[in-house]
């Protein structure tokens, strides 16, 4: 029955989650350190995000707790396409930041679905698909430090498209 108070986000965007301490200890490195008696968490029972997006908080949650993350595709504008790349992206920088790496692994498997369903369901190489746009590239290589996997992900991506 030990909660915390998980407060996301600033001023009156700010959203409060409870959630079970363990579960989050479980998951993240750094909740497990936050939650721990050393830290000043630990005693108050709430851990503060600040500069995290309350939205991109409550997708992580559907993540750990559904175990994926449904990606449909219903017809929608060609625009709309690269909005799912960046909460995708957005998505990983959070579970980075809170060291989620078995979360990033998932958004990883994401991704692939991602640019799966964006070509029709067809994963036929050599017919065009959506790949990311330097825009949404831009936020991994803004939030990420030096190499990474998802970094080495993108760059194999178009190396490999571009072969083709």
């Amino acid at each position: 029955n030990d909660v915390v108070d998980i407060c996301v986000g600033e001023g009156d965007e700010t959203r409060t989650f409870t959630l079970p301490s363990c579960v989050m200890s479980k998951r993240t490195a750094f909740f497990r350190k936050a939650l721990s008696f050393e830290w000043k968490e630990a005693e108050s029972r709430a851990v503060l995000l600040p500069k995290e997006d309350p939205e991109i908080f409550n997708l992580y949650l559907e993540l750990i707790f559904q175990g994926h993350l449904p990606l449909r595709r219903d017809p929608e504008p060609e625009d709309e396409d690269s909005l799912i790349f960046v909460i995708l992206f957005e998505l990983y920088l959070l579970c980075d930041r809170i060291q989620d790496i078995a979360a990033q692994n998932l958004i990883i498997d994401a991704i692939f679905e991602a640019t799966r369903l964006s070509a029709g369901g067809n994963m036929d190489f050599t017919r065009k698909f959506l790949l990311p746009a330097a825009e949404e590239i831009n936020i991994i290589y803004g939030g990420t430090a030096g190499p990474c996997p998802i970094r080495s992900l993108l760059v194999d991506m178009y190396t490999f498209i571009s072969m083709k």
